[in-house]
């Protein structure tokens, strides 16, 4: 009874409480919740933004308060601390603490901001990317050798669909649904967006790849020794091969599985074949695997009599080919890498194997075919940079309703994606360039600072008891910044 009587007092001892609140409305003194914000700052001076934008873009016949490269800021800084509309903008509207750390009297009202970016034409929209640009040169000065021996720029597009009814440009895509259908240039090495261009939802992939690269190639050329071209099958055109060997690239490019090529493969001797294993596409890790779990979902398919698809093996093999390109052979000729799947199908009529093949153009000097192989499905990791640009910084939300405008809103979103690469490999660290950015922002991006402006400087004190206070520190000191 007593030992009843004494866990009974102990558990009503650790009960949570819930004091009752009192709310008191008063001016916050200097506090800063977006205290990451600060980086975004010292990285905007580094990159020298203020003089790029200035020297580049000129949308505005008359200054009102506002210049261009304000506007951007405002609308860069929103985008970085989680903006998702045009709306969003006004979260920094009143905040004391950030208009003292920029040096403005005001901030861009959202229906102004949207004025804005409806204003920009086509050249200056190529002035903005342009200024990127030179943006893009400052950080890569301060990359490193390794960091400039090769580039791989990654091609793709995606369907973004809108739920408006009255958005210009916007069409019907192959899937059925209603939007728009960008078309997108990365860097794989450093994570960033290089270019994009908005089109309508009607238009194929890969009819702006040699567009985007006749604007780009030339420029990485200038700091990379070498750069190669990626793209799944959509882009192994004729154009872009010709325009990668006139501007001296290599690729390395998914090609169609047409009818001769396939006729030409299963003609093939099996002496040719070897076999490829999945592993070798795996890092090495030194840790004991686990043991696998039942595959719940393939027994379900089969016990329902679905269609279920399981790889069994996979051989590889090389030829050479001449591409085809307006009814006549390039002279140059390209490894052809072929991939055979061994897939096995469970379905109502029992099992079966089936054989896939996957075609793969190249030119890269001294790889084998495993190399070769892996170095082309590295190029799904740009999946992951078109996820979070659309769930990270909403890059294809497309906030407005005119065609170039929501280019313009993309444009200055893939630039703040830029921007948190830039700040990943010159401060922060290269292990966080992989980082979603829900857990970036949760890190570097929303933490309490104080702004305070005295003696023409901004002065920022930071929460010692933030987990990566350490690390942000660091890195505004890297960035440029003093500390006292």
């Amino acid at each position: 009874m007593k030992d009843t009587t004494s866990r009974q007092k102990h558990k009503k001892n650790i009960q949570l409480r819930l004091p009752k609140l009192q709310v008191h409305l008063d001016k916050p003194q200097d506090e800063f919740a977006y205290g990451g914000l600060t980086l975004v700052h010292q990285l905007a001076r580094k990159v020298r933004f203020n003089m790029h934008i200035r020297e580049h873009v000129n949308v505005l016949k008359i200054h009102q308060g506002y210049g261009e490269s304000e506007h951007l800021y405002h609308l860069l800084s929103a985008l970085f601390a989680g903006a998702g509309c045009v709306e969003d903008v006004g979260q920094l509207q009143n905040n004391e603490a950030y208009k003292k750390m920029v040096g403005v009297d005001q901030v861009t009202d959202p229906t102004t901001m949207g004025d804005f970016l409806r204003r920009f034409e086509r050249k200056d929209l190529n002035g903005l990317k342009a200024a990127m640009w030179g943006m893009r040169r400052e950080a890569w000065k301060k990359l490193s050798r390794r960091k400039r021996r090769r580039a791989s720029l990654d091609l793709d597009s995606k369907i973004c669909p809108i739920y408006g009814n009255k958005k210009e440009g916007a069409d019907f895509s192959y899937q059925g649904s209603y939007g728009y259908h960008p078309e997108m240039l990365s860097l794989a090495e450093t994570g960033e967006w290089l270019d994009a261009v908005n089109r309508s939802g009607n238009e194929v992939s890969g009819d702006k790849a040699a567009y985007l690269l006749r604007r780009n190639l030339p420029r990485v050329k200038g700091h990379f020794s070498s750069v190669c071209v990626r793209g799944d099958t959509k882009f192994g055109r004729g154009d872009v091969l010709k325009e990668c060997a006139r501007q001296g690239a290599y690729v390395c490019l998914g090609w169609p599985a047409t009818a001769p090529l396939v006729g030409k493969v299963e003609n093939l001797s099996e002496k040719v074949w070897s076999l490829f294993e999945r592993k070798d596409l795996q890092r090495t890790a030194k840790i004991k695997p686990r043991k696998k779990k039942r595959n719940l979902r393939r027994l379900k398919a089969r016990k329902r009599g679905y269609k279920d698809k399981k790889l069994l093996k996979e051989w590889v093999t090389e030829f050479r080919y001449h591409p085809i390109y307006k009814k006549k052979p390039l002279a140059k000729a390209y490894r052809m890498i072929v991939i055979r799947k061994q897939i096995e199908v469970a379905g109502k009529t029992g099992l079966f194997d089936m054989y896939k093949y996957r075609f793969i153009l190249a030119d890269l000097p001294g790889r084998n075919l495993k190399e070769l192989v892996r170095y082309a499905y590295g190029r799904s990791h740009q999946e992951n940079l078109i996820e979070q640009g659309k769930n990270g910084v909403s890059a294809f939300r497309m906030p407005t309703g005119q065609l170039l405008a929501n280019e313009v809103w993309m444009t200055v979103a893939m630039l703040a994606q830029n921007f948190k690469s830039y700040l990943c490999l010159l401060a922060l660290g290269e292990d966080k360039l992989g980082w979603e950015w829900k857990r970036f922002r949760f890190s570097f991006v929303y933490f309490v600072a104080r702004v305070t402006r005295a003696g023409r400087r901004i002065h920022l004190w930071l929460d010692p008891g933030h987990l990566y206070v350490n690390k942000i520190r660091t890195g505004l000191l890297l960035l440029g910044a003093d500390y006292t």
